[in-house]
């Protein structure tokens, strides 16, 4: 993991801001040389993260028409790289709004879970939150997404809770065993 990004990480939790990686979680070291992480935070801890990350030389970047998307970027000179963060506190889908409004967010940060140095949505949330960012709002499934999406379709393990997930956010007559057999082909 980048050294900047992992102090930024460090200092988030020693801050007791509650928070989860969205999306590329597993994918953290691929991140050495900068890129964009997109990371969740509860709308109750925005303006202490925000404050943090003008501590830590982050500037704050303007985000007209991307609500609920919060920009802060950051240079970092050592490794000639760019680190930009990409917070929401809330998740919605739609393209070029976005205006479908889930409950996903509470979600994902109430089952979080440790991976490596960071927190990720449990694996039920991040597929759920993944196929939906992908159907929603690109309106494609990418090569590398679909791989993903297979990879958690094998790792989910509470069929309940993924149960209700599907009731409430995708075709409503539909069952996990069409949708995984749907993600395998």
């Amino acid at each position: 993991m980048h050294e900047l990004l992992l102090h930024t990480f460090k200092a988030i939790e020693h801050e007791l801001i509650r928070y989860c990686v969205l999306r590329d979680g597993e994918r953290m070291q691929e991140f050495a040389r900068g890129g964009e992480i997109d990371l969740l935070v509860p709308e109750t801890h925005f303006e202490q993260l925000a404050v943090l990350l003008s501590r830590l030389d982050y500037k704050k970047l303007s985000a007209w028409g991307h609500t609920p998307h919060h920009f802060f970027i950051t240079y970092h000179k050592a490794s000639d790289s760019w680190i930009k963060l990409d917070i929401v506190t809330r998740v919605t889908y739609g393209n070029p709004i976005h205006t479908l409004h889930t409950s996903l967010a509470d979600n994902c940060i109430q089952h979080r879970r440790r991976l490596g140095l960071v927190f990720v949505p449990s694996v039920e949330d991040e597929f759920m939150t993944l196929l939906l960012h992908c159907v929603l709002d690109k309106g494609y499934i990418a090569q590398h997404r679909g791989a993903r999406l297979k990879e958690l379709s094998h790792r989910v393990n509470d069929d309940a809770y993924f149960s209700l997930l599907l009731s409430q956010y995708w075709v409503p007559d539909s069952n996990w065993p069409q949708l995984s057999s749907l993600v395998d082909a």
